[in-house]
């Protein structure tokens, strides 16, 4: 169970970690909690989480998630280790890749992922690969690892073998936003618009079940969808508008036309 509970909090389905009876037993408590932060907001969750829970952590990871906010000097220490954890993603954050890569000890399967994502970021996927093969060797059920190996196959445009991965992961560990969004791009990269479209319709469904958090990716993929398909994808631009107006997709487009204006002045 612990596996299963592992492979739904690191495939992005939060609601099965918290719906699972073995997470109300105390199974992987700081999993659990940091699942109850995401879906049902963070004064309920810190209110039943017990004083031995990483909480201030736990908070830091999820102002990251939702609003690419880790600041390294708040990190402390605690007897989970998962301190070790968000120091790695604070580096890759801060765009030191290299760091991350030479600090994070590959002790656990979450770490070797780490690892293989700052490598992503160097754009060196044969030597992610790799890493994640090597780590892959010795915990072949790792969701984490599964996970990032189809991102690293997307990457290096391997997309039907990345397809088929996030397909038995979505199978062994539920449908989540995460998986969804990643095996849209799959399909989107093939030119199979319908099941790219249908992808990001669950994604943006699951998205509002958890109160809108990171629907923005759905929605600007959903846009890339239909804009590639030939279709009008302006609905889609609205309610991005509306969730944050700031998004860079706003920027970029901003740019693109004072760019073009340029051009033609």
């Amino acid at each position: 169970m612990e596996d299963k509970l592992r492979g739904q909090f690191f495939t992005g389905n939060y609601k099965g970690v918290i719906d699972s009876n073995a997470a109300s037993k105390g199974v992987y408590p700081a999993l659990l909690h940091y699942s109850s932060l995401i879906e049902i907001g963070q004064q309920t969750a810190l209110s039943s989480a017990p004083s031995s829970l990483p909480l201030a952590n736990l908070q830091l990871l999820n102002s990251h998630v939702n609003q690419g906010q880790l600041i390294a000097s708040s990190i402390q220490p605690d007897q989970y280790n998962f301190h070790e954890f968000l120091k790695s993603i604070s580096l890759i954050n801060e765009g030191d890749f290299s760091q991350a890569i030479e600090t994070t000890p590959q002790t656990s399967p979450e770490k070797a992922a780490l690892v293989a994502c700052a490598m992503l970021k160097l754009k060196h996927p044969e030597i992610a690969e790799n890493t994640l093969k090597n780590a892959l060797s010795k915990s072949e059920e790792d969701a984490s690892l599964q996970f990032m190996m189809a991102i690293t196959q997307i990457l290096k445009g391997e997309y039907e073998e990345a397809s088929s991965n996030i397909s038995e992961l979505s199978q062994k560990f539920g449908d989540s936003p995460l998986l969804l969004n990643a095996s849209a791009i799959c399909a989107l990269e093939e030119g199979n618009y319908q099941e790219a479209e249908q992808d990001l319709n669950k994604a943006l469904s699951l998205a509002n079940e958890m109160g809108g958090k990171n629907m923005d990716i759905s929605l600007k993929n959903m846009i890339a969808c239909k804009r590639q398909a030939g279709e009008d994808f302006s609905i889609y631009e609205q309610q991005l508008a509306k969730i944050n107006p700031n998004d860079s997709y706003f920027t970029t487009l901003q740019n693109a036309s004072q760019l073009l204006d340029q051009l033609i002045s």
